[in-house]
């Protein structure tokens, strides 16, 4: 779970943002509903990549990758898209907003 105030245009009363680490993509800079991260990690799990990167506010996100991916060393500044028809967004009671 994320802070909501990470993406522009989240619903009105969403508190944090939930998203499965294989709706996770790398995006192009400035993309929509993308945030800058910087990888931490990657690892080959054999059927896919999961990539750990950390977003400027410290939180943790991590996207799994197709294994023929391109995928950036530790320590490389990414853009991950967030923002997708499976982000949830969570209000006060970590009821679902949208």
């Amino acid at each position: 779970f994320l802070p909501a105030g990470l993406l522009p245009g989240a619903p009105a009363g969403a508190k944090t943002l939930g998203v499965r680490p294989e709706y996770v993509a790398l995006a192009d800079a400035h993309a929509a509903g993308a945030l800058p991260a910087t990888v931490r990690q990657v690892q080959d799990i054999g059927t896919y990549w999961l990539l750990t990167a950390v977003l400027a506010d410290g939180s943790t996100v991590r996207a799994r990758l197709r294994p023929e991916a391109d995928v950036p060393a530790a320590g490389s500044s990414v853009w991950l898209a967030l923002l997708g028809p499976h982000t949830c967004f969570y209000g006060d009671n970590e009821e679902l907003v949208a």
